[in-house]
């Protein structure tokens, strides 16, 4: 794996960033909906709970009030989600089927890191509906996120490949 320093790396990982934003914004906002959908104000999927902000208060010394803590859910939220875009560009290339492995990074790896903090149990002890929920949720991100990394990588045609008749008249 090479990942040095050259522009077309670097343009990759900006890229991987800007990919990982995208697909942030395409979860929150499927989550969004599903709450007005649904009517419901308490969270849908560990993304949308509380997780984030009792680790936080748990790992600093901080005591965030109310407002504090629905800004720094969507911090916390856009950080890891932006970052996670970085993998878009690390399997670029080197995986057949880089959605099917993003999703499997950010889900599994989610999963197995909730449970390994004491923040969730095993995936296979959620409810249908909660499982069934971030699976898809993942996979909307998982899936926006390759979209738009493999769209931002495509390079825009250098010549307008229009040939023009001078003899042709326009109506």
């Amino acid at each position: 794996m090479n990942l040095t320093s050259t522009p077309n790396s670097v343009r990759g990982a900006a890229d991987g960033l800007i990919a990982g934003f995208i697909g942030t914004t395409a979860m929150v906002t499927t989550t969004l909906l599903q709450h007005v959908l649904d009517g419901r104000r308490g969270p849908i999927d560990f993304d949308d709970s509380r997780v984030a902000i009792d680790l936080v208060e748990r790992w600093t010394p901080l005591a965030l009030s109310d407002a504090e803590q629905g800004v720094a859910n969507q911090i916390l939220r856009f950080g890891y989600g932006t970052t996670a875009g970085m993998a878009r560009h690390l399997i670029d290339g080197r995986i057949r089927r880089p959605a099917v492995a993003l999703f499997a990074l950010t889900w599994g790896g989610e999963t197995a890191l909730l449970r390994s903090i004491g923040a969730a149990p095993s995936p296979w002890r959620w409810s249908k509906r909660l499982l069934l929920t971030s699976i898809v949720q993942h996979a909307i991100y998982a899936a926006t996120t390759d979209i738009a990394y493999r769209t931002l990588r495509t390079e825009p045609p250098s010549t307008i490949d229009v040939v023009v008749d001078p003899d042709r008249k326009l109506r």
